[in-house]
């Protein structure tokens, strides 16, 4: 019987000894699977945020180009009117 019993607690050793190394690799596993999405998600994001940013640049230089314009077409209408004074008051 104690033999029996001896076998017993080895075969539940050895079993215990092999089966926790491999749930707790399958464990390790999924945690980087599950860390491999987040960081692709934060690389999405990232990227995201970049393009937003530049996309928000190139508006702001595209307001500060047509405001500039508009300023220097005001001015020049100006002139232009100045000039037309002047040449009918010769």
């Amino acid at each position: 019987m104690k033999e029996k019993l001896k076998k017993v607690y080895i075969i539940l050793i050895v079993f215990l000894i092999v089966s926790l190394p491999i749930v707790h690799l399958n464990y390790v596993i999924q945690l980087a699977k599950e860390q491999g999405e987040v960081r692709k998600l934060k690389k999405i994001v990232n990227e995201s945020e970049e393009l937003y940013q530049n996309r928000k640049i190139e508006l702001e230089n595209k307001v500060d180009l047509e405001k500039i314009e508009k300023e220097a077409r005001t001015k020049l209408d100006m002139e232009v009117s100045n000039e037309i004074e002047y040449f009918k008051l010769k």
